[in-house]
Parts: structure tokens; C-alpha cells; sequence
């Protein structure tokens, strides 16, 4: 807990706020990250929702009970954020994670991954083999910043 002073009606007052925990979610490199998204999306591969569950429902990536996944969600549910995390920054641009997430993919935003993913007549297939591009082209550069743990500090 930290106190937080503020000004109620003129007066100065001293209240408690609790300490917020950083964002956090497996740091993994990019690499391992696309690797393991890639072997979730083998046959689990959806457009229209971060992740489906086995009825074809939208639910969290991070939810027990997905079961399909859009290439973003597989990635963050390989990364397993922090619930905090989920309702907050994840839906944010420039948050840590989708940044981290569209570089390792090779995109310039979220939100041009999302619309490539959803793009009508898009294969799993075609999926995949982004995937495996974006692995060939980081395994070249592998020993620079790419293919290092990134830790939130960065």
C-alpha cells in the first residue's frame, strides 16, 4: 500500500491506494514465442476473435476453455499475461505486449495484424507460413535484439 494524499472540501486527506503489481506474462523471445504459437494453431486456427471455445464461442485467449485462436491470440496465449494485464493494456496499441507481438510478426500495429488475420479467403495455411517466414528471418538475426529475452524494462 502507498497513501495518496488528496483535497476534499478544502481539507488535505491521507488515504491508502494499493500498490499495483506490474504487468507481467512469460518472457519468452520471439522465436520461442512463434513457435509454440504456430504448434497451437496447427488445426486451431480462427479469424473474427482473439479465441473461440469449443462451441464457438468468443472467450479469452488465456481462458482454459479456448480451443481455436487468430495468430495474435495465440501468441498472447502463449505469453500468459497477467489478469490485469488482459483488462487493460493488451487492448492498447502501444502497450508493451501488442508491441512486442506485432514485431515479432512483422507488422507496424495490432491492428494490422488483426485485419491481415481476418482477411477474407485467408488460410491457416497461409498462417503458418507467416509464421515460419518470420522464424526464418529472426533466426538470421538471431544474437541481435530479436532473438534475445526482451524484459518489460526494455
Amino acid at each position: 500500500m502507498r497513501t495518496k494524499f488528496v483535497r476534499r472540501h478544502g481539507v488535505v486527506v491521507s488515504t491508502e491506494v494499493p500498490h499495483m503489481q506490474p504487468h507481467s506474462f512469460v518472457n519468452l523471445t520471439e522465436i520461442d514465442m512463434l513457435v509454440e504459437a504456430r504448434a497451437l494453431l496447427h488445426g486451431a486456427w480462427t479469424q473474427g476473435s482473439n479465441a473461440l471455445n469449443g462451441v464457438g464461442l468468443p472467450v479469452s485467449p488465456t481462458n482454459a476453455l479456448a480451443t481455436c485462436f487468430c495468430l495474435r491470440g495465440a501468441c498472447i496465449r502463449v505469453l500468459k499475461p497477467s489478469d490485469n494485464m488482459l483488462s487493460t493494456d493488451l487492448h492498447v496499441e502501444s502497450s508493451y505486449i501488442s508491441k512486442k507481438i506485432t514485431h515479432a510478426l512483422g507488422f507496424a500495429s495490432s491492428a494490422l495484424l488483426v485485419q491481415w488475420n481476418d482477411t477474407q479467403g485467408r488460410t491457416e495455411k497461409q498462417v503458418i507460413e507467416r509464421i515460419n517466414s518470420r522464424l526464418k528471418e529472426l533466426r538470421k538475426h538471431k544474437g541481435t535484439k530479436h532473438g534475445i529475452r526482451i524484459s518489460v524494462q526494455d
